[in-house]
């Protein structure tokens, strides 16, 4: 299989879909090492994970994040396999949402998470800028609506003869990214 020209693919995205920003690519690191030789600056402040995809794709700017910065929801760092969610989150989510213990573990149980402590940092930043950094990302976001995903996902199945691993939920964006 042919090497991927990222800031290619980049444009070809905003051209062909038109998405309501940029394309986002990340890079998960298992070791600091690597992660710390690209020398990227974490966010201002504490995000959630949603957030940090919205605001790279639209502002097109490049972040190196850890747990700490994605920890403004429980969602998200749990999804990326920071941290466990908090151990008092069930009885708060049926307080405070009127969830019932069934309900609360029907969600749970569709999250998709990265395994937990496996990771320990991301790079997140348009598919454009992989090239400097000199790596590839290990999944993409890109943010487009239901009947662009539809085009996308036909279009690659069409022209590579397999279906993507693609998830769609309207409760949490952050939850059903595609898996690596």
């Amino acid at each position: 299989m042919e090497k991927i020209n990222d800031a290619k693919l980049h444009e070809e995205v905003e051209q062909t879909i038109k998405p309501k920003g940029a394309p986002v690519g990340i890079k998960l690191f298992e070791d600091m090492v690597q992660f710390e030789k690209l020398n990227l600056k974490p966010p201002e402040r504490q995000l959630a994970l949603c957030h940090v995809l919205k605001y790279f794709s639209v502002y097109e700017r490049t972040f190196g994040i850890q747990g700490k910065d994605v920890d403004a929801c429980v969602v998200g760092t749990y999804v990326l396999g920071f941290l466990e969610p908090p151990s008092d989150l069930k009885q708060r989510w049926i307080e405070g949402f009127k969830y019932t213990e069934e309900k609360f573990d029907a969600l749970v149980k569709g999250i998709h998470a990265l395994p937990m402590g496996k990771y320990k940092a991301l790079l997140v930043a348009t598919l454009k800028f992989f090239k400097y950094a000199k790596t590839d990302p290990d999944m993409v976001f890109i943010p487009i609506n239901s009947n662009q995903a539809y085009l996308l996902l036909v279009g690659y199945f069409d022209a590579m003869g397999e279906k993507p691993t693609s998830d769609f939920c309207g409760h949490a964006a952050c939850e059903k990214s595609p898996q690596p």
